[in-house]
C-alpha cells in the first residue's frame, strides 16, 4: 500500500526490524530475504538472473526448502526495498 496506509508484509517487517533492534543487547539477529515466483507450476529465483526452475525439498533444518534458492540478508526497510526491486 501507500505510505500513508502501509500493506500488512511493510507494517510487519517494521515490526519485525523494532523488536530485532529492541533486542540486539541479548540476541543475535540475523534476518534475510529471498524472492520467488510460482507459475504454471514452475518455481524461478527472481534474484538470480537465470530462468532455470528450482525444486522444492522439505527440510527440517531450518534452511530455505527451495534448493538452489538465493538468500540476500538484510538490515532495514530500504534493504527489503532493493532486494524486491532488484527481483522485478
Amino acid at each position: 500500500g501507500p505510505s500513508s496506509d502501509p500493506g500488512v508484509n511493510t507494517r510487519a517487517l517494521r515490526e519485525l526490524f523494532a523488536v530485532a533492534a529492541a533486542r540486539s543487547q541479548d540476541y543475535e539477529v540475523s534476518i534475510s530475504t529471498s524472492v520467488l515466483e510460482i507459475y504454471n507450476e514452475e518455481v524461478r529465483d527472481l534474484l538470480s538472473g537465470s530462468k532455470a526452475s528450482l525444486s522444492i525439498r522439505a527440510q527440517f533444518d531450518g534452511l530455505s526448502p527451495v534448493e538452489g534458492l538465493s538468500i540476500v540478508e538484510v538490515e532495514n526497510m530500504d534493504q527489503v526495498q532493493q532486494t524486491l526491486e532488484r527481483g522485478k
